[in-house]
C-alpha cells in the first residue's frame, strides 16, 4: 500500500509520512480559516488595535499641522509669495481609511486678505514649485543644515543637469 501511495504522489516512500504532516498541518490551518467565531473575533481586536493605533497617529498630526503651517508659510515668504499663507487641515473621515481617521489637506492663499483654499484647486504651476521647495526645505532639514560649500556644489551641479533644459536652480542661500 506504501508504495501505491508514494507512486501515486509521486513520492519516495520514506518521505510519505512527512509529506501526511505537512497535509494535516494544511488542513487544520483550513479548519482555522473556517472557525467564523475565531475570525470574528481576530477581526474585532485588529479594528481595536487599528483604532488605538490611528488615534496616536491623530495626535500626532493635530500637534505637528500647526507647526508645519508656519513653519512653511514663513518659507514661502521668501519665494515669491509675500503674504501668503500655508495650512494643514485634517478633515476626519466617515470611516476609519488605510491612512488613519482623517485626511490631511494642505491648502494655501497665495496672497494676504485670501482665505486658503485646497493647493489642487488654487495653486498654479510656479506656485506649486514653490510650495513644494518650502516644504522640502522646512521638513528635511538637509539644506537648512547645508554648509555654504554644500549648498554651492548642489546649486552648480543641478545647473551642469539643467543646462540643456528650460530649468534653473534653486538654493536656499542668496546668490552673490
Amino acid at each position: 500500500a506504501w508504495m501505491s501511495l508514494a507512486r501515486r504522489f509521486k513520492l519516495p516512500a520514506a518521505e510519505l509520512a512527512a509529506q501526511h504532516a505537512v497535509w494535516r498541518a494544511q488542513l487544520e490551518g483550513l479548519d482555522a480559516a473556517s472557525d467564523v467565531d475565531a475570525l470574528t473575533a481576530a477581526e474585532a481586536q485588529a479594528a481595536r488595535d487599528f483604532t488605538r493605533e490611528a488615534k496616536l497617529v491623530s495626535a500626532a498630526r493635530a500637534e505637528a499641522a500647526p507647526r508645519l503651517a508656519q513653519l512653511v508659510t514663513a518659507a514661502i515668504q521668501d519665494l515669491g509669495l509675500g503674504g501668503g499663507r500655508f495650512d494643514v487641515a485634517l478633515e476626519p473621515t466617515a470611516e476609519p481609511q488605510s491612512f488613519g481617521l482623517e485626511a490631511p489637506e494642505f491648502l494655501v492663499a497665495g496672497h494676504a486678505g485670501t482665505t486658503p483654499r485646497p493647493i489642487a484647486k488654487v495653486a498654479s504651476g510656479g506656485e506649486l514649485s514653490r510650495l513644494a521647495l518650502a516644504i522640502a526645505v522646512t521638513t528635511s532639514g538637509v539644506d537648512a543644515h547645508a554648509s555654504e560649500r554644500t549648498s554651492d556644489r548642489v546649486s552648480e551641479r543641478t545647473a551642469e543637469r539643467a543646462s540643456d533644459r528650460a530649468s534653473a536652480p534653486v538654493s536656499p542661500r542668496p546668490t552673490p
